[in-house]
């Protein structure tokens, strides 16, 4: 049996709602007006072919109408005084309009279902606020055999369906539509498992457990212990769901869900066995491995950098308690942010919770893990260890390397072929006890300000801690940037803001323009401007390759902060962090520490975002920094000369102006300069000289440019034009070749040209011989 079943939906048959958007009654009073009919209303809860909800939980859905009819209205008058003849007065009934009933058949879920509650036009109806106003009410939670006579031939008599009927339920008073009904319901159904059914939801176990039973699995092919230690360890975390599966996918699908909200895994053995396993951190290992138990050569292990942490989380729940809402719950690491300098945001789905509770500590959970360098392992070994299993702990010792007791999570196994005494493993470092303190559910938080159990006596000869003076300090590193045309932020002007922290606590950076020096006014309050500060150790020639993996920059950081790690190759390009020497920016793969005082760079991509490729001495300054945009760019800046400051903050504390330098900008318009244009070709065949050439849209020259062979057609964002110029004679091109007639030895250029703004040019000398020749 595999876990590729397909859940079996049905579906609901609403053969009799086809007119979904009918016209509505009339609204205009008097004595003629005449009450609506049945095919007047307007039947928004209507759709044939739905497939029926599975509902675990507690949950707000709205029904399926299955059938309506037998539309009644009830006429409303108001008495008014007319004149008459003679002066005198009399009474008269004058309509007001109707009051509609209809019967109204809904079907639900897949049940046995409670009905815990109705909400009509998103209000709550209770017997003290009004509850459904009609004059019969059945529920049939699924098990009963009751249908309504009234629907008929159109009755959909589906077994296991929870349903209601409304007999003359009120529609209101002059409408023309039905009211929409929401309605929250409670799995009520029996499953075999301990801990099934919790106080806030179904335990993840039962839900995984019945879903398998659905679709087909026999309980001879459910590792049944597995299940029970599953539910036990999400019982005590207090993890009760509450989901709806409305769509027809494979029940893999569906676990994955179930299993997305709290992790876990489920496993299918070579027998065809299913085992079921909890994230428990606090687990007994399947194994303990030695330095001898790796096959040789296979050991190797990474950890990640602190930059590529998630520490700031928030995530989306279901609010029982706010009538089924979306709401919010966060959690974030304080100290991670302060390292780094920056939030790096993450947002996780937590819709299956309805307690805030449970979520908050589901979210704090999943910030104890993201936001850790956990340590991935990679090793191979015999199959005498056959029985390891994906999520299992495993405990790791290997004095090569000083590990010691790592108790690691096994994410991945691969046994190849039988005649291969070689298993391989990929493994995770279980970090969920490093960071924070789980609390289970019920048991109340510690207190920070309650006193210690244990009265030590009092130390004598130390002085008394003092609270630590974060107020602001005049930055003593500092520049601004203004960025040529990029991706990231388009083409109008945008200056990057680089600053230095000099207390390591500072939150962000008041930013404030002056064009006479005299009155400053705010432009912007950066969150992230933070960058790391150094000296080049030695002096980076501009005769590297394009991507120097070579030599490096070897520079002298003021302080390092905020960090920066290694990546892969692949993810050179999308690591969002690069450098700044002079005005050349760079990309950087790699992050060595070499001595005790220096870091060297290497994998640098030069010439990033088309900026020129320089050459830079001995002791010039370095910036490292993110990617501009991630709090740390100011934009609206005019052409023109600007006098900036930049005030640090710390809290609500703000460093007075007049302790801040002012900074010289010029802002001259870098973003509106085309990058120059790539792949310029000749190729001569006689007096006839071809020229083709392609307009750059990446963000990077060099490394990243269009090879000399392809030529592309002008982005539909250019607006521009070319200019060519071949012995001194201009010629303006709309489009990206040209042929010329010339004889004889010459040198052109191309330059792109965009609202004045004209691009560094592309040369290429083109001889007297036939053949092509190439920028």
């Amino acid at each position: 049996m595999g876990v590729g079943l397909i859940i079996a939906a049905v579906t609901i048959g609403a053969t009799v709602a086809t007119t979904l958007f009918a016209k509505g009654p009339r609204s205009t009073k008097g004595a003629d007006m005449a009450p609506a009919n049945l095919d007047a209303f307007r039947l928004t809860t209507a759709e044939e072919g739905t497939v029926i909800p599975r509902v675990f939980g507690t949950v707000r859905l709205p029904g399926n109408l299955l059938y309506y009819g037998n539309l009644s209205s009830e006429p409303e008058y108001e008495e008014t005084t007319v004149g008459g003849k003679g002066g005198k007065k009399k009474k008269q009934k004058v309509l007001q309009g109707y009051h509609y009933r209809m019967d109204v058949w809904q079907g639900i879920g897949m049940g046995p279902l409670e009905l815990v509650g109705v909400y009509q036009d998103d209000r709550l109806l209770t017997e003290q606020g009004g509850a459904i106003s009609c004059a019969e009410q059945v529920w049939n939670n699924g098990t009963g055999a009751f249908y309504p006579a009234q629907a008929g031939p159109y009755a959909s008599r589906l077994p296991g369906v929870s349903h209601i009927w409304l007999r003359q339920f009120y529609l209101g008073f002059n409408v023309s539509m039905m009211p929409t009904l929401h309605y929250v319901v409670r799995f009520c159904g029996d499953i075999p498992l301990e801990h099934a059914i919790l106080s806030n939801g179904v335990n993840p176990a039962a839900i995984i457990l019945q879903l398998l039973l659905d679709a087909g699995a026999s309980w001879s092919s459910i590792d049944k212990p597995s299940f029970s230690a599953a539910a036990s360890f999400w019982a005590q975390k207090g993890y009760g769901l509450n989901i709806v599966f409305s769509r027809q996918k494979p029940v893999r699908d569906h676990i994955m869900q179930v299993l997305g909200a709290v992790g876990g895994w489920l496993i299918e053995r070579a027998d065809g066995t299913l085992s079921l396993r909890a994230p428990d951190p606090d687990v007994a290992p399947s194994a303990t491995l030695g330095e001898g138990d790796f096959l040789e050569g296979s050991f190797s292990f990474k950890r990640a950098a602190w930059d590529t942490t998630w520490n700031d989380l928030s995530g989306k729940f279901t609010d029982a308690a706010q009538d089924y809402s979306e709401r919010a719950v966060t959690a974030n690491n304080a100290a991670s942010i302060q390292l780094l300098g920056l939030r790096r945001k993450k947002s996780v789905d937590l819709t299956a919770f309805t307690d805030r509770s449970a979520a908050q500590r589901r979210i704090e959970e999943l910030r104890d893990v993201e936001s850790y360098p956990a340590a991935s392992f990679s090793f191979d070994v015999s199959r005498d260890y056959a029985h390891i299993e994906q999520g299992q702990i495993l405990e790791i010792t290997h004095s090569r390397f000083g590990l010691s007791g790592v108790r690691v999570r096994v994410l991945e196994v691969v046994r190849g072929n039988l005649s291969e005494n070689r298993i391989s493993i990929q493994a995770k470092q279980v970090v969920e006890r490093l960071s924070g303190t789980f609390v289970p559910p019920g048991e109340p938080l510690p207190d920070p300000m309650a006193p210690p159990t244990v009265v030590y006596p009092p130390v004598t000869g130390i002085p008394p801690w003092s609270a630590p003076d974060l107020s602001p300090v005049p930055l003593r590193h500092a520049r601004l940037f203004e960025l040529p045309r990029n991706p990231e932020t388009g083409s109008e002007p945008v200056v990057l803001v680089l600053a230095a922290r000099e207390l390591l606590s500072e939150e962000g950076v008041l930013v404030e323009r002056s064009a006479t020096n005299a009155d400053y006014s705010p432009v912007g309050l950066l969150s992230a401007p933070w960058a790391q500060y150094g000296t080049l150790a030695e002096a980076y020639p501009a005769s590297t390759l394009a991507v120097d993996d070579t030599q490096g920059l070897l520079y002298r950081p003021y302080k390092e902060d905020p960090s920066f790690g290694p990546v892969s190759r692949t993810d050179l390009f999308g690591a969002r962090r690069m450098a700044l020497v002079g005005d050349e920016l760079m990309l950087f793969q790699t992050v060595v520490l070499e001595g005790s005082e220096t870091t060297r760079l290497s994998g640098v991509v030069r010439g990033y975002m088309n900026t020129p490729v320089q050459a830079h001495a001995s002791g010039a300054a370095i910036w490292v920094f993110r990617n501009p945009g991630e709090g740390n760019t100011v934009q609206g800046l005019p052409i023109g000369t600007h006098n900036i400051k930049l005030r640090p903050v710390s809290g609500d504390e703000v460093l007075g102006a007049d302790r801040v330098d002012r900074l010289s900008l010029a802002v001259t318009g870098k973003a509106m300069v085309p990058w120059p244009v790539a792949g310029l070709r000749a190729v001569r065949t006689g007096d006839s000289v071809a020229v083709s050439w392609s307009p750059v849209d990446v963000a990077f020259g060099g490394a990243g440019t269009r090879t000399e062979n392809e030529n592309e057609p002008v982005p539909a964002g250019f607006s521009g034009d070319f200019v060519l110029t071949a012995a001194g004679t201009e010629h303006v091109v709309n489009g990206t070749s040209i042929t010329l007639t010339r004889s004889g030895r010459f040198a052109l250029s191309v330059t792109a040209r965009q609202l004045g703004y004209v691009s560094p040019a592309a040369y290429v000398t083109v001889e007297s011989q036939d053949g092509e020749y190439v920028a």
